[in-house]
């Protein structure tokens, strides 16, 4: 009996130590307003972060809907309540005093970063790299590593995400993006700090930031226009659909391709000791949230509305269907429209589901996702003016390109200037290489900007030609008759969306040519070119050149028509993303292998000739769940916004399907496509490998395949991403090509 009674004890100790071991808890920090005060002090203008409350919002309910974390143990300090010593409290309060043997902690903080010299650094440019909270007392690396590697240390899965950076520097380019997260240094004493601070690698903590030390962090606004941190919306992204318990470097993989993809010229950062690397971001996933499928709560109910207490922080979209939790009768709600970030309005989806009751609180999980459309690009396109005025202008400027103290840019997707002169509403302004800028008057003419540039204060740019001189590009406005017939009701309306020049993916920009007529192109707002310093987008850096008279530009505007048709193709394929995975989906994701199929190591440069074999790797905690055989497909996305198919490479769709394996056999953990194999040829830039594993095969490969953005005939429409675009609502006929998923891997290829 008394063996028995310790069991019974012992039983409930592992119990007990296995709820332990469940607790989830989060800080999450997020300052969009810094001081009024601060705007005179030592340090300068403190710009607001103006998405970091979004941040903080969509990872709290990301965190609670998917993650297993409850509400009340998510602890968010916000604005005027995120000073030094609250962030470090709570740090100690909320992750560290209660951590136990296998619980979670994360710290998420979305704000400005800075630095703080200490001459008794061992680091070779003695500073040690800080956030800012609210009053400006800064929290440096050092004292935060020390702080999580203690709830490390209890044997708590500890995972820091920082949206912020240490360098206010902005990649050189025809734009700026809206906001960098980062200030000046504090002035005042030395650190004189001469203890290291334990790394990731030593602690077990494992952190992702938003940028490299010596990159900024940038600011946009998502497809749904709202603004967050560009790492932050494309980490939310991967999260909505990933599998809750996708390793860490799949998740920080599939971030960096999303945030790349966004325009922004930033390289995020994943540092952890190698077995986090294959573990969860946020530990193994608790099995009360049923796998994570993305729960939501109802609000209020008024008659057969329901409000859904979520909504765009969690990917909720008009057409979504939810059926509640628990043991009661089963209830379908259709998503009718998503209101805000944290709030949706839904209605039963049937008679029979609006004849159930439905009470506040109920737990809703998602079933089936809304159709996932091909979204608009945000351009920037003005202030125009009349065809007369840009001749005028271009035959002003024109001496520009024979001074000697300048260097002339006539394409800045090949050379990034330092001086832009462009038009603004208030007339020409000159933007120099750190971003500021310097009125230009109503008419400037080559000798007042050549004046001009002479004061012009800044950083040198890094690209050669522009060290002994400085790089200009004139942007030439556009003519109005140009951007009425893009606008006009037989344009392309519906794939472009004109918005303010901070928030634009691509600017309709015009160029001086040789002969001395304008030309007009699409250019990639920000962001080095080719062979530049730095990290480059996969997207298009611009369309082609397009000339004409101006006083008839029907034939411009249709070739930028189709340029930006085939550039919204493009971007559709880098940021599309399936649905939520299901218990039985395809357990592979993509890696590119050398001569003797090792996979290339993360940031490893291509070089011109290398061979490569694609590689489907198994993703262990996938196959655990459960496989489905699929029809896998390989493409290309290259640096000038040409498709082709890899694998098949006929173009044939046999042999194909993955896992071939028989009943009852293990899967292997890496399938190599050895007829896949392709040599990196030019364009040499940044390329967007796809793979792609459908239920049914896709009916005509070649109708996949396009024709570069910079140069090219008119391509046709594209039928297999109108196909994948256009998952099914209930009551539908299913897709062509029924369930799918895809994956991604971005590589930049130099001679």
């Amino acid at each position: 009996m008394r063996s028995v009674r310790v069991l019974v004890v012992l039983a409930a100790l592992l119990a007990a130590r296995a709820g332990l071991a469940q607790a989830r808890r989060a800080l999450l920090v997020g300052i969009r307003r810094y001081p009024e005060l601060a705007e005179r002090g030592p340090r300068g203008g403190w710009p607001a972060v103006e998405g970091a409350d979004n941040d903080v919002l969509a990872v709290r309910e990301i965190l609670v809907a998917r993650y297993g974390f409850r509400r009340e143990d998510v602890t968010v300090l916000m604005d005027e309540a995120a000073t030094r010593g609250a962030i470090l409290g709570e740090l100690r309060r909320v992750l560290i005093a209660p951590s136990r043997e296998g619980d979670v902690g994360v710290f998420f903080f979305a704000g400005h970063g800075s630095w703080q010299r200490n001459s008794l650094s061992r680091e070779p440019d003695r500073r040690d790299r800080t956030i800012v909270p609210v009053d400006g007392e800064d929290i440096r690396s050092k004292e935060l590593a020390r702080l999580l590697a203690e709830a490390a240390s209890r044997g708590a899965v500890v995972t820091a995400l920082f949206d912020s950076c240490h360098s206010g520097s902005i990649a050189r380019g025809v734009s700026v993006p809206r906001g960098v997260r980062a200030l000046p240094p504090r002035p005042g004493p030395d650190a004189l700090d001469p203890n290291p601070a334990p790394t990731p690698v030593q602690s077990g903590v494992l952190v992702m930031s938003a940028a490299q030390d010596d990159q900024g962090a940038a600011e946009l606004k998502d497809e749904d226009g709202v603004l967050h941190g560009a790492f932050t919306a494309a980490l939310i992204r991967v999260l909505r659909v990933a599998s809750v318990d996708a390793d860490a470097e799949s998740v920080f993989l599939r971030t960096r391709a999303l945030l790349q993809a966004s325009g922004a010229t930033q390289d995020p950062v994943l540092d952890a000791p190698p077995h986090r690397w294959r573990e969860p971001l946020f530990g193994p996933s608790p099995s009360r949230q049923g796998g994570g499928r993305l729960t939501v709560a109802a609000g209020a109910v008024d008659g057969d509305r329901v409000e859904l207490l979520a909504g765009l922080a969690v990917g909720l979209a008009p057409g979504a269907i939810l059926v509640r939790e628990g043991n009661g009768p089963r209830v379908c709600l259709r998503v009718e429209e998503v209101r805000d970030l944290l709030h949706s309005l839904g209605r039963p989806a049937t008679a029979t589901d609006a004849a159930a009751p439905i009470a506040p609180g109920d737990l809703f999980s998602v079933e089936e996702w809304a159709a996932q459309s091909r979204s608009p690009i945000r351009v920037f396109l003005g202030p125009a003016l009349p065809a007369a005025e840009v001749r005028e202008a271009a035959r002003r400027l024109a001496p520009l390109r024979r001074d000697r103290r300048i260097e002339w840019v006539s394409d800045p997707s090949a050379l990034a200037p330092t001086h832009v002169l462009f038009r603004a509403a208030s007339g020409w302004r000159l933007r120099g290489p750190d971003g500021r800028e310097e009125e230009a008057g109503e008419r400037p003419s080559a000798q007042s900007i050549s004046r001009l540039m002479a004061k012009s204060t800044g950083e040198a740019g890094r690209e050669r030609p522009c060290d002994a001189r400085p790089c200009l590009f004139v942007r030439l406005p556009v003519p109005a008759e140009l951007v009425e017939r893009l606008l006009g009701p037989s344009s392309v309306g519906r794939t472009i969306v004109p918005t303010e020049e901070a928030d634009a993916l691509y600017l309709l920009a015009g160029r001086l040519a040789a002969g001395g007529a304008p030309q007009f192109a699409w250019i990639l707002g920000s962001g080095p070119p080719r062979g530049a310093d730095g990290p480059a987008s996969p997207l298009p850096r611009r369309s082609a050149w397009r000339s004409g008279p101006l006083s008839d530009p029907s034939g411009a505007a249709t070739a930028l028509e189709d340029a930006m048709v085939r550039i919204s193709r493009i971007r559709t394929w880098l940021t599309l993303e399936a649905p939520a995975p299901g218990e039985e989906n395809f357990p592979y994701h993509l890696a590119l292998g050398n001569a003797d199929a090792v996979p290339v190591p993360m940031g490893v440069d291509l070089h011109r000739g290398d061979v490569l074999e694609p590689i489907l790797v198994a993703d262990r905690s996938a196959l655990a769940q459960g496989s489905a055989v699929r029809n896998v497909y390989l493409l290309v996305v290259d640096s000038e916004g040409r498709v082709r198919v890899l694998f098949p490479a006929d173009l044939v769709s046999l042999d194909n399907r993955f896992p071939a394996v028989e009943p009852g056999q293990p899967l292997p953990s890496r399938i190599p496509l050895e007829s896949g194999r392709f040599r990196v040829v030019e364009p040499l830039g940044v390329d967007t490998y796809v793979l792609l594993a459908t239920e049914r095969p896709i009916p005509d490969l070649a109708q996949v395949e396009q024709a570069p953005v910079l140069r090219g005939p008119p391509g046709d429409r594209d039928f297999l991403l109108d196909l994948l675009a256009g998952s099914p609502t209930r009551g539908s006929t299913a897709p062509a090509l029924g369930a799918w998923s895809i994956d991604r891997v971005v590589e930049r290829s130099v001679r």
